[in-house]
């Protein structure tokens, strides 16, 4: 009995142990910040948009397309465990550069000589993005940008243009297709990051629209949504 008692006793430490380790690692800094910029409501998990947006579906262990801020610490343990060659504490990026998902420095590009302000048809961007992957992937509408007259945007807004959104401004390159953001789209649809890149299709029969593709926080994945006109 005395033996049966004493790896009890080792084996409660030992599960005390295991669990600091794993709060520990969960808790740090760059995963709190990243929690409460996913985590809109801030009601303690992420559904509906918020469950698109993070691109955690792997997280999911339940499987009820929710995760709760347990699951995601979980899962952000699990990849960085999957993954150390990409430290949580790697040195942040010099100016005008960001950390890719390897730990690599890049730098976002900058408009030529040939960008001006405004180009872009004007009307109401429906934007969406796949969430999920394989068989379980899906398109999902995530919310709008506004184009306006002058080279100013609103976004993102409520897919059907509601809700609120700081003005911003762009630049238009027509002869390489690319448009410059200047402020990003955080707005009544939510918080996405840094923008990293955008292009731009003018002329599509279906009619114009243009993809973004934006960083959620450093050494993150690139990610990207696409918005196409629905009405002027």
């Amino acid at each position: 009995m005395r033996t049966l008692a004493s790896c009890c006793t080792a084996l409660l430490a030992l599960t005390a142990f295991l669990t600091a380790t794993v709060q520990a690692v969960s808790a740090s800094p760059e995963d709190e910040r990243l929690w409460k910029t996913l985590d809109i409501t801030e009601d303690g998990w992420l559904s509906g948009t918020e469950f698109t947006q993070c691109h955690c579906d792997s997280f999911d262990t339940n499987h009820d397309h929710e995760v709760t801020r347990a699951e995601f610490m979980a899962g952000r343990a699990r990849s960085q465990a999957s993954n150390p060659a990409t430290p949580r504490t790697a040195a942040p990026p010099s100016s005008g550069s960001l950390i890719d998902s390897n730990g690599h420095a890049f730098s976002v590009p900058q408009p030529g000589r040939s960008a001006t302000s405004g180009g872009l048809p004007t009307g109401l961007y429906v934007c969406s993005q796949t969430s999920g992957f394989g068989a379980d992937a899906r398109l999902v509408t995530i919310g709008a940008v506004r184009v306006e007259a002058n080279g100013v945007y609103r976004g993102m807004l409520a897919a059907n243009g509601t809700g609120t959104a700081p003005n911003g401004t762009y630049l238009y390159e027509a002869n390489t297709k690319r448009v410059f953001f200047q402020r990003g789209f955080d707005g009544a649809a939510g918080k996405w990051g840094v923008v990293t890149g955008a292009t731009v299709e003018v002329n599509d029969p279906g009619g114009p629209w243009f993809k973004v593709e934006y960083q959620l926080e450093p050494r993150d994945y690139i990610r990207s949504f696409d918005c196409t006109r629905t009405r002027k």
